[in-house]
């Protein structure tokens, strides 16, 4: 089953003093092979990884030195002895093991994001569903956004505070119920609050009442329709007559003894008139007359106060208006009914014979304006007694609720919000599905716990045959035919200790201090004894133990002789095939040790290779993606360092001149052509490039008046006129 490799992040970003120019290294291959000079950020980058990667059991081989214990020693490894019927169990052990570390890569498969964009898994169908979710939501959002902005901006009158944003709406859609316990107001109702708005306070003043009792008027004017005033003598002449009666009546109040009558021009005698005095009795007619002008004149005022009854409904606030309207239309109606009632009583008083008893009055009495002044005073008081602050504020609310739900009626909202609430549930589904297949390798009796337990069975067993000599031996034949000693273990002088390794001299049986050997020599020991160490019985980190494990090789190569380098080569390459679960990284400053790790590596898909470049500043991260990007010989390497020099705006000139005096080297000495006699054709030429006048790596020659481009064109001239054209224009657009 071919492995796949989840990507590995190393921040760069977070050093004291910035290194690099990059902000992440990432890799996904088993293998990330790195190429970079001295000096460019590669110890540090072991020392992120040890830090950062929390997930793997990381080992970092950086030297001899950090091997030795507190006691200067190279402490004894216990490794596994062989015994055959432990070595069949856990053989057995290990096929369970592969057995579900292949599950687990299956499930990891279907919860990891692919690599091929093609393939579609759980990872993909959560991420998939969470863009739709994000995208659903911001177009949601851009609507509410424009809502929000409508409902601020809104004037005369103003609905909203200056601060409204898309969160007070969001809000108030959610917490209020908004759609659930309001609708939209109608011209009328919205009129009504903005005049609330409008308003300034308003008090309603008391109204004069008519004060009349109106059975008891009846009563009166009953009273004096049916009394009549009786004449003291008879006089045949106008007896039983009513309008003779009322003509002598008048004619005795217009005339005077010996006046001529107006009517018939004879002289009104003495005698006529006292005859007529006797019938009209004037005391009595005299009180008469003044008890219906009395009452006349009550009725009259009364009348004249119920005219004047007036409800002004812009003395109310806008709020009562409904209420204001009903009780007016009340007051109205009932006027009308008690002015008919009064001039009609008031007409049958004025039109009274007092000679004669008239019929008493027969129309309903209406009620008085008790009922409507208890309303009107009710009303009074409760717009007095109002909180206008409170109601402006009601008033505002209400527009404001009726202009969301009218905007969002009109907009695409419910539409929105509905696909958006669709995406999330969706992206739920799809979460919960990714989290299922995660507790398969995580969750409490998952692939991680099942794996981690046979791993403790395996340790177990392996405890059983742990050996201390055991790498003593591995690492003294791999060494036997390179070196003239060989490891010997010595025994701990505490049984519950463990021991540790000496050099001995194969000749003289002899032994020395292990810091004593040669630096190629502790090079090759250290190698061997950390690839030996990865295989270590340690019953104290057990807890490491079912972690895949991240390998990194700190320039490996030291001082080695050819020998020597070739045996860290051909040791790292069979490392790297028996153990594809783990993962490895690799750093260089040699460049031939580079070439060859990268062309051993037997497959290339699962190899990254990087090279580390300086500018003089700050370290850039270059990814090799093609091969011919990638260098092929050191002279190669060199045409590529001047070309990125070149390209660089933060690399100064003068770091060019290092590889151009290096190449020019190398060139001379392959075609056999003087170094002097090369540079003398061109001026200028050797005051630059020669290495008698400057050290191959001196960087202070004097630059004065010379640009990049300047610096290029005295190089290129060099094999110009040295007939080495083609070779120039092949090596420096290659190097791009």
């Amino acid at each position: 089953m071919a492995t796949n490799y989840s990507e590995i992040t190393v921040n760069l970003s977070n050093l004291e003093s910035p290194l690099y120019d990059d902000h992440y290294l990432k890799f996904s291959s088993q293998k990330c092979i790195i190429f970079g000079k001295n000096g460019t950020g590669k110890t540090t980058l072991c020392k992120l990884v040890s830090e950062q990667i929390k997930n793997m059991d990381v080992r970092v081989f950086d030297g001899f030195n950090n091997l030795l214990g507190s006691d200067q020693k190279l402490n004894a490894v216990i490794l596994g002895e062989d015994n055959v019927q432990i070595r069949k169990k856990i053989e057995e052990e290990n096929k369970k093991l592969s057995q579900k570390r292949q599950e687990k890569e299956k499930i990891q498969e279907n919860i990891e994001e692919p690599k091929d964009e093609n393939i579609h898994n759980l990872w993909t169908a959560y991420d998939d569903a969470k863009k739709t979710e994000t995208a659903a939501k911001k177009k949601y959002d851009k609507e509410l956004t424009r809502i929000a902005a409508s409902i601020k901006n809104a004037s005369h009158p103003q609905i909203a505070v200056a601060t409204y944003n898309r969160d007070n709406l969001i809000k108030e859609l959610d917490n209020d119920g908004l759609f659930n316990k309001f609708s939209e107001l109608s011209d009328k109702e919205e009129e009504k609050y903005k005049e609330i708005l409008r308003t300034d306070q308003k008090t309603v003043k008391e109204l004069i009442w008519p004060q009349g009792d109106y059975y008891r008027m009846r009563d009166q004017v009953n009273g004096l329709l049916t009394k009549k005033v009786a004449p003291s003598v008879r006089i045949e002449r106008i007896a039983g007559n009513e309008e003779k009666t009322r003509f002598a009546q008048e004619g005795l109040r217009l005339h005077k003894p010996n006046d001529v009558c107006a009517f018939c021009g004879n002289t009104v005698t003495e005698s006529a008139y006292e005859e007529l005095q006797g019938y009209f009795s004037e005391r009595d007619i005299t009180s008469s007359q003044n008890e219906i002008q009395e009452l006349v004149q009550k009725i009259k005022k009364e009348i004249q106060i119920v005219e004047q009854l007036k409800i002004n409904q812009k003395d109310f606030y806008a709020i009562y208006n409904d209420q204001v309207l009903e009780v007016n239309n009340e007051l109205i109606t009932h006027q009308e009914k008690v002015l008919k009632w009064l001039e009609s009583i008031s007409d049958a008083l004025e039109n009274k014979n007092i000679f004669k008893v008239d019929a008493p009055l027969s129309s309903n009495v209406p009620d008085d304006f008790g009922f409507i002044k208890k309303e009107f005073e009710e009303l009074r008081n409760k717009n007095n007694n109002d909180d206008l602050k409170k109601n402006q504020e009601n008033s505002m609310t209400m527009l404001r609720y009726s202009r969301i739900i009218k905007l969002c009626r009109e907009s695409k909202y419910s539409e929105l919000k509905k696909k958006w609430e669709e995406s999330k549930i969706t992206t739920q589904i799809t979460y919960q599905n990714l989290e299922s297949e995660i507790a398969k390798i995580e969750g409490p009796g998952g692939l991680d716990e099942q794996i981690g337990l046979i791993e403790k069975k395996i340790s177990s067993l392996q405890a059983q045959t742990k050996n201390e000599r055991k790498l003593a031996d591995h690492i003294n034949q791999h060494l036997k035919n390179f070196v003239p000693f060989k490891i010997v273990h010595h025994s701990s002088q505490q049984a519950s200790e463990r021991g540790y390794y000496v050099v001995q001299d194969k000749s003289t049986g002899k032994s020395r201090d292990v810091t004593k050997l040669s630096s190629g020599e502790k090079n090759i020991i250290a190698f061997l004894y950390f690839i030996e160490k990865l295989d270590e019985i340690d019953e104290k980190n057990k807890n490491t133990s079912s972690r895949k494990k991240l390998i990194v090789f700190d320039d490996p190569m030291n001082s080695n002789d050819e020998t020597m380098q070739y045996l860290i080569m051909e040791k790292l390459s069979s490392l790297m095939k028996s153990r594809e679960g783990d993962r490895f990284i690799i750093l260089t400053h040699n460049k031939h040790f580079y070439i060859n790790m990268c062309n051993r590596s037997e497959k290339k898909r699962f190899l990254t290779r990087v090279h580390f470049v300086s500018d003089g500043t700050k370290t850039h991260i270059k990814y090799i993606e093609d091969q011919k990007e990638d260098f092929s010989t050191s002279y190669d390497t060199l045409w590529s360092e001047l070309h990125f020099l070149y390209d660089s705006k933060q690399a100064p000139e003068n770091l060019m001149l290092n590889p151009m005096r290096r190449i020019i080297e190398t060139y001379t000495n392959f075609n056999n052509i003087g170094y002097v006699d090369f540079l003398t054709k061109v001026e200028g030429a050797k005051k630059l490039f020669d290495v008698n006048s400057h050290s191959i790596d001196d960087l202070e020659a004097d630059m004065t008046g010379l640009d990049k481009d300047k610096i290029i064109g005295l190089f290129k001239s060099c094999f110009s006129q040295n007939h080495a054209d083609a070779h120039f224009k092949n090596h420096w657009t290659e190097s791009k």
